[in-house]
């Protein structure tokens, strides 16, 4: 992978839990059998399970009906269980937390992200609307005045219902 993307995919494994970071990821692989798929294959849509967002012109009846429908499609463990999502941090303001990637790559990246302290539904169009706000400054700054990047942009970044900028 380009360092940017390696910079840009090391971000939330800084603060979600769990999470993996791709080397991570590439060293679990190297454990992994031919049978240990298969079993993952038979056991996967028995501990699915489903979560549906039905918007428009629905009765609660109609979406529960739905929802119904869609199980009733696929082998779904239909019991009513908590299942615990993973975490999203709230990252301290006083701490910078960084990871360096070893790559071989000539070329170097750097991912800032800004985690945003509101969670509720109302701060993510408006994250994402300063994200627009500021790629065009950010770009002329960098890359048109000081031509210091190549890869550059600003983008919203959602990690576990939370709204951040990257």
């Amino acid at each position: 992978l380009p360092p940017f993307r390696q910079a840009v995919q090391g971000i939330s494994p800084l603060f979600v839990k769990p999470n993996w970071h791709i080397e991570e990821l590439q060293a679990g692989l190297e454990q992994i059998t031919a049978q240990d798929i298969a079993d993952f294959k038979h056991n996967f849509l028995a501990n699915v399970q489903l979560e549906m967002l039905v918007n428009g012109n629905y009765s609660k009846q109609e979406a529960e009906d739905l929802a119904q429908a869609v199980a009733g499609r696929m082998v779904l463990n239909t019991e009513d269980k908590l299942i615990p999502s993973p975490l999203a941090y709230q990252l301290p303001n006083d701490k910078l937390r960084f990871k360096t990637l070893n790559t071989t790559d000539k070329n170097h990246a750097l991912a800032l992200y800004i985690q945003n302290n509101d969670a509720s539904i109302d701060a993510m169009p408006k994250a994402f609307v300063l994200s627009k706000l500021l790629m065009t400054p950010m770009y002329q700054a960098l890359r048109v005045e000081k031509q210091i990047g190549y890869a550059l942009g600003v983008s919203l970044s959602l990690q576990q219902r939370v709204a951040g900028l990257v």
